[in-house]
């Protein structure tokens, strides 16, 4: 059996596993993630760019993705999800005028949006994209977990 040292870095669960969350000043990306942002910096695409590509490739993000909800999501993808604030003030806005409903097609729209930026960039680095969309597919599903019925298994 495992036994914890002073050495020991703290065990972190998931909610509802029994244990904390790691504290958000704790979160560090890996830095393939940082090579992601570096490249991505100001790409994440228009609001018309991405309702043409949702039309075309996630109907359930197409019928959810607003322009107000893009304004918001610019902000989360700006701050590299690390705004606490801006990502639980996208929740609470989104899923006070949609629901679940509502946060799940933004959730899945933001992650092609991310996909797009990549696209853009023009960078061949596949792996360090994949690791910012993991994370960035983790920060939300936790931080808007329990948002207006909004629920991380949902995904």
């Amino acid at each position: 059996m495992f036994e914890k040292t002073a050495t020991s870095p703290p065990v972190t669960r998931a909610r509802g596993q029994g244990g904390t969350a790691a504290a958000p000043e704790a979160r560090r990306r890996p830095s393939q993630s940082d090579a992601y942002w570096a490249k991505c910096a100001g790409l994440y695409p228009s609001y018309e760019d991405m309702d043409q590509q949702l039309a075309q490739h996630n109907m359930v993000a197409y019928a959810e993705y607003s322009e107000f909800a893009h304004k918001l999501m610019i902000q989360v993808f700006e701050s590299q999800g690390e705004d606490d604030i801006a990502i639980k003030n996208a929740a609470d806005v989104i899923g006070s005028k949609g629901g679940a409903q509502a946060m799940i097609g933004v959730f899945y729209g933001f992650l092609h949006g991310m996909g797009m930026a990549y696209a853009r960039s023009g960078w061949d680095g596949g792996r360090a994209a994949s690791i910012a969309m993991g994370e960035m597919r983790l920060t939300l599903s936790m931080a808007w977990d329990g948002v207006h019925g909004f629920s991380a298994s949902m995904l």
